[in-house]
């Protein structure tokens, strides 16, 4: 019997990471988890069409980052800098090149796209089958589920699938319906946590991962005040260090903001922003230093708390970025809620937590 862990795109964010890699170090670190415990009979595959979405997701944000830095540039100019523009090179080829030699150096094998006709897509749309949506949203998904499907249909007979994405159009309905058309197991689970808790239980390792990790939730459920003081403290928009001129711009050219200027408009809207009230958390990956102690990357959602509920220029919706509505003139729309990646250190002794850092996370 072999497990297939299919990795889907929502958890290979590089967040951190260098700009020119399109994965995390999530697979290096679960491959390492499985020689540490001496499993053969694992391997981790990525759909063709999730390394084709990284790819493009790194390359929107080479560009972004290229034009922000042209236009400083331009502005520099201004007062007398003779400083060049810079060229853009080929980020395609390099971020393609940086995705072939992750694939290669990690033994990662490609799922690739689906034979799927597009009369059997339009129905699986009509009737909305999963992960199809109620609001005709899922076709990338569906190709990735697809591509999981056609190949096991040629794997071997007793063969199962972890499949690991925080997307909530794969449900137990996905799973039903996998299980229907091959005759194998899909276990959807929702991170590389819950992967290793999930082939802890299947092979079994007797690692018991699911009641330690249950634990350090708890301790650090124990600790949501102290996590939320820090992040009021260190990610309400810095008021003094903005220039609105150059909020305004970015509105107007509908960037995404990072969380130090989340809520910021040219017309004061940081003014308006007064904190951030816990929604939820979930543990996104948890490592083992030895002694006890486990450096935890936290998924933190939180509702942004504002002095002033309306203005007459804006209004909030139900997302977590800030732009212009092209549909209203004049009218900025800002967010009701903000997520934080928190870093923090557990000592299952002591029960005690010390966060290291928090950040916005990107694509």
């Amino acid at each position: 019997m072999k497990y297939h862990i299919v990795v889907d795109t929502n958890q290979l964010f590089n967040n951190k990471g260098p700009l020119d890699q399109p994965f995390n170090t999530d697979v290096p670190s679960l491959l390492k988890f499985l020689d540490d415990h001496k499993v053969t009979n694992v391997e981790i595959c990525i759909p063709q069409l999730v390394i084709q979405e990284r790819i493009q997701h790194k390359l929107e944000e080479a560009e972004e980052k290229l034009k922000l830095a042209n236009g400083s540039i331009e502005r520099l100019k201004e007062l007398g800098h003779k400083i060049k523009s810079i060229k853009k090179k080929n980020y395609r080829a390099i971020l393609q090149k940086n995705a072939e030699d992750f694939i290669k150096k990690n033994g990662v094998r490609k799922l690739p796209l689906p034979t799927t006709s597009k009369k059997e897509l339009v129905e699986r749309a009509l009737v909305k089958m999963r992960p199809f949506a109620d609001e005709d949203v899922g076709f990338k998904d569906t190709l990735i589920y697809l591509s999981i499907v056609g190949d096991a249909m040629k794997s071997g007979a007793a063969d199962q699938y972890i499949f690991c994405t925080d997307d909530d159009g794969f449900n137990g309905e996905v799973a039903r319906d996998f299980e229907s058309q091959t005759g194998k197991k899909l276990h959807i689970v929702p991170s590389f946590t819950k992967v290793r808790e999930k082939l802890d239980e299947l092979l079994p390792l007797n690692l018991h991962l699911e009641k330690r990790n249950n634990r350090i939730k708890e301790i650090i459920g124990n600790k949501i005040g102290s996590i939320m003081v820090f992040l009021n403290q260190s990610q309400l928009p810095d008021r003094h260090a903005i220039n609105p001129g150059w909020v305004a711009s970015a509105l107007e050219n509908n960037m995404w903001l990072s969380g130090s200027l989340q809520g910021t408009t040219a017309g004061n809207f940081s003014d308006d922003i007064v904190g951030f009230d816990f929604a939820n958390m979930s543990l996104s990956s948890i490592d083992d230093k030895g002694n006890d102690k486990y450096v935890i990357l936290a998924n933190v959602d939180t509702v942004i708390r504002y002095k002033n509920k309306t203005q007459p220029d804006m209004y909030s919706v139900g997302i977590d970025t800030v732009g212009y509505d092209p549909f209203v003139y004049g009218s900025y729309y800002r967010p009701d809620k903000r997520a934080f990646t928190v870093q923090m250190t557990v000592d299952m002794t002591s029960a005690e937590v010390s966060i290291g850092y928090a950040t916005t996370p990107f694509l």
